[in-house]
């Protein structure tokens, strides 16, 4: 079957997204618009609930919610990390938004274009710290995400000129990623984001995009009762 014969199309475009939402629909136009704008709902497996449980331990451990002792086991590689971070104050679980002027927003409303929610960060001198909290394995494009969570990061803090991004990976115990971007490179990241958002924005149809590699888990396709026709 034809590719096209499964594309979505529509007249009312998107006008706003995340980093995973753009991120699904590069990789499949059709998976993004059912999941983004046709609502359909994926069960959460195994490996996306642990996220999740561990994610919201991290959160209210940095926020004295809960004590040391308390911590899952699973954060044993990382418990000493996560204590210093707790001792300077480090900011758990905020949403970071910006509007299509490229402003930050402290509140959601129709103007806003780009939205994420940082797992941690803290200010130290003149540097913004961001850490991002991984519970699966090391992917490269990982380093594309705290790019995008840096440019954020210094629309939220006009005063500071440097933010540093990590990715920490709970079951390996490193950080990984290490990247630092100055306020210099600002206009730069912005009209790399503005060019990829763009054509979400202006899109009006979402075919598939065939992978054998993301089919093989895709609950979408034909023999998973989905309603993509792309079988890999």
């Amino acid at each position: 079957m034809n590719q096209n014969d499964a594309t979505i199309h529509f007249q009312n475009r998107p006008t706003r997204t995340s980093y995973s939402a753009l991120s699904t629909y590069e990789g499949c136009p059709f998976s993004y618009a059912q999941y983004y704008l046709e609502g359909a709902r994926d069960e959460a497996g195994a490996a996306a609930q642990r996220g999740t449980r561990l994610h919201t331990a991290c959160e209210r451990f940095l926020k004295g919610e809960i004590p040391q002792e308390r911590l899952p086991i699973d954060f044993w590689k990382i418990k000493t990390l996560l204590v210093q971070l707790r001792d300077m104050g480090a900011i758990a679980e905020e949403v970071w938004l910006v509007d299509k002027d490229w402003k930050h927003q402290d509140l959601e409303d129709e103007n806003t274009r780009l939205k994420a929610l940082t797992d941690i960060h803290y200010l130290l001198e003149d540097t913004l710290h961001v850490k991002d909290l991984k519970t699966g394995r090391n992917y490269p494009e990982h380093e594309i995400q705290l790019q995008l969570y840096a440019m954020l990061g210094l629309l939220k803090y006009p005063h500071i000129d440097r933010a540093e991004v990590s990715a920490v990976y709970v079951d390996d115990g490193v950080e990984a990623h290490v990247q630092v971007y100055h306020r210099g490179m600002l206009e730069h990241l912005i009209a790399h984001w503005q060019e990829r958002m763009d054509k979400l924005f202006t899109a009006t149809e979402f075919p598939p995009t065939p992978n054998p590699e993301a089919c093989k888990w895709c609950k979408l396709k034909k023999s998973k009762g989905g309603p993509c026709p792309i079988d890999l």
